[in-house]
């Protein structure tokens, strides 16, 4: 309020009113930091406070912080217990922790994050379970050439290497396609993240090399229990 009313001026002494009631004038006394309200969604409204006893209305909110080593429970009863003894008409109810308040504003973004995160792990298992029996069955396909290699003099290092490296770059290329698309679709959940970006590095790197891994894995067993077998077996499969 004070930066949209006075810009860079000092609100401090000034008056205002509301129109339609120019009888009653307010003076600012103070200038407090931004505070969210009905949403974490929103940006923070203009807002001015007034004494209580100056306009009581039907009733009022009072926040009240507790030392760490109280519990919710106890520091609600505290306070309930002060209220009674310095007010005994006054009545406490509708009592929430700011923890309520916090997960009560946001209960539908994390419905929806959860519902997201689930079928998130989820394609992410299928897409590793893809990509390790993809993988699998052609480095299987290779098994004659594998026995090949070996009865030429292919060393079992020079043949994981070639089939790994071939698995590894097929995941690499998979990778920057997928984290291309995934930055052109980040944008729809923007307004859904709080805390984090929509191109959250972390996320994208560990996700990649989740994927890395799992080809290497899908490229390196199969390939070593290949070049295990004897290169005249390898070489009469079919």
């Amino acid at each position: 309020m004070a930066r949209r009313y006075f810009g860079d001026a000092i609100p401090l002494g000034r008056r205002f009113y509301f129109p339609g009631r120019p009888e009653r004038k307010f003076e600012i006394v103070g200038v407090v930091r931004d505070a969210k309200y009905h949403s974490l969604r929103r940006e923070s409204p203009p807002t001015f406070y007034v004494p209580f006893f100056q306009d009581s209305g039907q009733g009022m909110t009072v926040a009240v912080r507790g030392r760490g080593e109280l519990g919710a429970s106890a520091t609600m009863a505290s306070f309930q217990n002060v209220v009674g003894e310095v007010f005994a008409a006054a009545r406490v109810r509708s009592v929430k922790t700011m923890d309520d308040v916090v997960n009560a504003s946001v209960h539908q973004e994390r419905v929806v994050a959860q519902l997201g995160g689930f079928f998130s792990i989820f394609a992410l298992v299928l897409a590793c379970l893809g990509l390790y029996g993809v993988l699998s069955i052609a480095v299987v396909q290779r098994t004659r050439e594998i026995g090949v290699r070996v009865a030429l003099g292919a060393q079992k290092g020079n043949i994981l290497s070639l089939v790994v490296g071939q698995g590894v770059k097929l995941a690499l290329t998979g990778a920057a396609v997928g984290i291309a698309g995934a930055f052109a679709a980040t944008r729809l959940l923007s307004s859904l993240l709080f805390g984090v970006t929509p191109t959250d590095p972390l996320t994208f790197l560990g996700v990649s090399l989740l994927l890395v891994l799992v080809a290497v894995l899908a490229s390196w067993l199969p390939a070593r229990r290949a070049t295990s077998i004897d290169p005249m077996q390898a070489l009469r499969t079919e």
